[in-house]
């Protein structure tokens, strides 16, 4: 989770450099999307500790579920670049 806030504040930063109207509704995009995947992931935290025999079964599928948060993620990230529109020229 560390890792993906860290990934998360550089995007963000990186949307905020072109400070516009859109840089910024990209960047509160990108935040929601980190924010949805936290909760979604202390969810299945949570849900596993309050039934310890989906745990195993559970287990069988973090792969998956981490191969699904990253996707996630990246698909977040192109629809805010997309939203931002052409990145700026920089000097």
């Amino acid at each position: 989770m560390v890792f993906t806030d860290a990934l998360n504040g550089l995007w963000v930063a990186r949307l905020i450099r072109g400070a516009d109207r859109s840089a910024a509704a990209a960047s509160r995009g990108m935040s929601a999307a980190i924010a949805l995947l936290c909760l979604v992931l202390a969810t299945f935290g949570f849900v596993k500790y309050l039934l310890p025999e989906l745990a195993e079964s559970a287990d069988s599928l973090a792969p998956l579920l981490s191969a699904a948060s990253l996707a996630g993620v990246f698909i977040a990230y192109l629809a805010a670049r997309r939203l931002r529109g052409p990145a700026p020229v920089l000097r």
